[in-house]
């Protein structure tokens, strides 16, 4: 797959993780924060920058935050969204974890009523196909969910899966970068460790 760089980023902290759920007073400070990391490392290039963010809540408001800061504004795609979950059948949150990477190991496993991270990688990629398949020549800025950003990254690097997710803070930044040698996967920021 030929790409532009991808600048993949997870929302800052949220209040809950429903469609609506806006993010906490820390999560506009990380917001703020991530926004200024891009701005430094991306908004003075030069470079036009297309933002593209889920249509939930709390990747709009750090959208916002990020557009706001490199001085452009954003798409929204529901193709962002995070994976729809479904009932986890009273399941404590560390029961949740252990199906989860079940789900990683087989991905067309799913909670009742919810998507698997098979049905979220084929909808990831159409957006990448659809993205590939645009005129935008420079950097493309994602704004998406844990689950959702894995296996978008997962696209461009097998190797990338559970372990990943489950250390993926909020918010965070992976850049996708493509070069003459292939297509690298780099984490290259986020609020607990900047790297």
């Amino acid at each position: 797959m030929s790409v532009n760089a991808i600048i993949a980023v997870r929302h800052g902290e949220a209040k809950g993780n429903s469609a609506e759920d806006p993010l906490t007073t820390q999560g506009f400070v990380q917001a703020e924060e991530a926004a200024v990391f891009l701005h430094e490392r991306f908004g003075r290039a030069g470079e036009t920058i297309q933002i593209i963010s889920s249509p939930y809540l709390r990747a709009t408001q750090t959208a916002s935050a990020i557009s706001r800061k490199l001085n452009r504004s954003f798409q929204k795609d529901a193709r962002l969204i995070e994976r729809v979950i479904g009932d986890k059948g009273g399941l404590s949150e560390e029961e949740v974890w252990g199906k989860l990477e079940e789900h990683f190991e087989q991905p067309e496993l799913s909670f009742s009523g919810g998507e698997s991270n098979l049905e979220v990688s084929v909808r990831v990629k159409d957006f990448l196909q659809d993205l590939e398949a645009g005129d935008h020549q420079g950097p493309i800025l994602l704004i998406t969910h844990r689950i959702t950003m894995t296996l978008l990254l997962q696209q461009f690097h097998a190797a990338i899966g559970f372990k990943e997710c489950k250390e993926m803070t909020n918010p965070d930044v992976y850049l996708v970068d493509p070069a003459a040698s292939g297509v690298s996967v780099k984490h290259i920021w986020n609020t607990a460790l900047p790297v």
